[in-house]
């Protein structure tokens, strides 16, 4: 959808809604003197795509009697609280208006499984003080670069993994054993040089320094972690009701894993040749897959 066409979508849009109408939508108007931007125009029909069929739920019969107007109105809902996350939050995390219901679930399920295996929520300083080999390691996600009122240059996390690691290794034996997770904001410089990027990240990290634990186990204890996080995430089973007639689908998800140490197993299990172009070549050809 163009920002063009602008008028257009907010009229349809105010049509959709104007159909469906919410309990809350009433008293709203989609007149030209309260327009929507157009984020959130884009936000809320795509919304209102997604639950075109949820009037089909409801079915017939008594329950469908009972049931009458409330897909319209959760439509409506769901249009409209795209519509307000796309205005204030833009394109948080790649995502057009995502559903902060949605978020905080899954952020509470997240916190749900790394708290089972004893970790506590700690969350790393916001500001550090900028490093020369920042910019040399950061050729995708730069820092975001701040000005004290002393005139020192600071950083914004990119990670929540930096930052974190400098409090370790100033808290000396009191942060030499934990288990430790975080669920929060992160922040990459913009291609504008405006306002910066904002994408919500989760760490789940150990950190043992006594020689009697083994690595090993440590090792297996995050793998399983994140063997949860990734069957927590998995699309279930479609489900087919016979009446209604109605094929559920769960959201689709995909989880990517980026490291170097896992790119070059991958290729030597598949036996390729260790030269840098031939590798270059086939971690191409996996990007675009």
């Amino acid at each position: 959808v163009s920002i063009n066409a602008n008028k257009i979508d907010a009229r349809l849009l105010g049509k959709s809604l104007n159909t469906v109408k919410g309990s809350h939508w009433t008293a709203h108007s989609m007149s030209c003197f309260s327009p929507m931007s157009s984020t959130a125009v884009v936000a809320a029909i795509s919304a209102l795509g997604r639950a075109q069929h949820v009037g089909t739920v409801s079915g017939g019969g008594k329950e469908g009697e009972a049931l009458r107007g409330a897909p319209q109105q959760i439509a409506t809902i769901l249009a409209m609280t795209a519509a307000s996350a796309a205005a204030i939050e833009g394109a948080s995390g790649g995502i057009l208006g995502a559903d902060p219901r949605v978020v905080e679930n899954l952020c509470c399920k997240l916190s749900d499984i790394f708290q089972s295996h004893g970790a506590v929520r700690l969350q790393g300083p916001l500001l550090r003080p900028r490093d020369s080999n920042d910019f040399l390691f950061a050729s995708l996600n730069k820092p975001v670069e701040v000005l004290s009122r002393r005139g020192i240059t600071l950083n914004l996390r990119e990670d929540l993994t930096i930052n974190f690691a400098r409090a370790v290794s100033r808290g000396g034996s009191s942060t030499s054993n934990m288990k430790r997770y975080d669920i929060n904001k992160v922040f990459i410089e913009s291609d504008a040089g405006l306002h910066p990027k904002e994408m919500l990240e989760a760490s789940f990290d150990i950190i043992q320094d006594e020689n009697t634990a083994k690595s090993e186990f440590l090792e297996a204890e995050s793998i399983l972690v994140l063997c949860r996080v990734m069957s927590l995430l998995a699309p279930k089973e479609e489900k087919i009701c016979e009446f209604p007639p109605i094929v559920l689908k769960s959201p689709i998800w995909y989880l990517r894993l980026t490291h170097t140490r896992l790119s070059d197993a991958i290729l030597d299990l598949v036996f390729c040749p260790t030269s840098e172009p031939i590798r270059q070549s086939c971690l191409n050809i996996f990007t675009t897959l």
